[in-house]
């Protein structure tokens, strides 16, 4: 399996890099013949206007070429020439269209499979627009946070935990809450307790209420089934993610994450890599054009107080 990589400003790639090393998602698809990842190569460029980008490119590139196994290339056409697979994974999601635009010309055939880091997008509409590019060149889109392996490992203890608590029980959510100037207030990290969320209920949220606090924000989140869940996003950047039920009575059970990020981003390589081989992603793309819909409806929210209906 032939992947590029188009991003050198991730921490992710790192991760990802070591996955690949350690053999994670080896033969993790059948019908990918249990082929071995192939890198054709990387290319990234900073975002100067932000300095997550700007500042670690340089440190970030240069662990890459030491390490020896991920050739960094001159451009975008480069990588993607001989790619069976792409990677677009550059921390500035306000290039996303731009980027993937660029590695479809790049490859006149089409058929290539991407995965885009999260968040695919900062708005449902350009989502979907980079969904409706690639899949209109034969191609294949995934796109998710390493919180979604995460949650899908506890989402039948969740759902038993749910039917056990009775009419009215909830789902809470709690998960740090850190900004980025340039990725509105939900899009940069509040996202991964949305993953969370989405890996446990699926889709078909319709509505999303948020209440400021002094110490964090929390978000009412309704389904069309009846089903509700609640994310208490914590201003403190510390907090540990937690899942927990709350029932009609409103006594509250914790439910054991035990993920650490090394873990996680494993995981998510291994479905990657699977994803690259079967083209089936581990995350429709509709369903993740729906959780950029409940980031609008939050942020919407959040601004302007109120119960925000997701826009179809």
């Amino acid at each position: 399996m032939k992947i590029g990589l188009i991003g050198l400003d991730s921490s992710h790639v790192l991760a990802w890099l070591g996955a690949a090393v350690a053999g994670e998602g080896a033969g993790a698809d059948a019908d990918a013949g249990e082929r071995s990842v192939e890198w054709t190569g990387a290319w990234g460029e900073a975002s100067p206007d932000m300095a997550l980008s700007r500042d670690r490119i340089e440190g970030i590139t240069r662990e890459v070429r030491e390490r020896g196994v991920l050739p960094i290339l001159g451009s975008v056409a480069e990588v993607v020439a001989t790619a069976e697979a792409v990677i677009v994974c550059g921390v500035d999601a306000r290039r996303r269209a731009e980027v993937v635009a660029e590695v479809l010309r790049a490859r006149r055939d089409g058929g290539l499979r991407v995965f885009v880091d999260k968040p695919l997008a900062l708005s449902g509409a350009v989502g979907a627009e980079i969904v409706q590019r690639v899949r209109a060149r034969g191609g294949q889109v995934m796109s998710c946070s390493c919180f979604r392996p995460v949650g899908l490992a506890v989402a039948a203890t969740v759902g038993a935990r749910l039917e056990s608590g009775g009419e009215g029980a909830v789902l809470h959510v709690r998960a740090p809450l850190l900004l980025e100037p340039a990725h509105g207030r939900y899009f940069w990290y509040g996202i991964h307790a949305v993953e969370l969320l989405y890996a446990c209920f699926g889709p078909g949220c319709v509505a999303v209420a948020v209440e400021r606090g002094l110490s964090g924000e929390v978000a009412t989140a309704r389904w069309g089934d009846g089903r509700a869940a609640r994310i208490e996003w914590v201003h403190d950047g510390a907090a540990e993610f937690s899942l927990g039920i709350e029932d009609a009575a409103g006594r509250r059970s914790e439910i054991d994450l035990r993920w650490d990020y090394a873990r996680a981003q494993a995981d998510l390589w291994r479905e990657m890599v699977r994803f690259f081989g079967s083209g089936i992603p581990l995350v429709p793309a509709e369903e993740t054009a729906e959780i950029l819909r409940f980031l609008e409806a939050a942020e919407r929210s959040w601004a302007t107080g109120g119960e925000v209906a997701l826009e179809s």
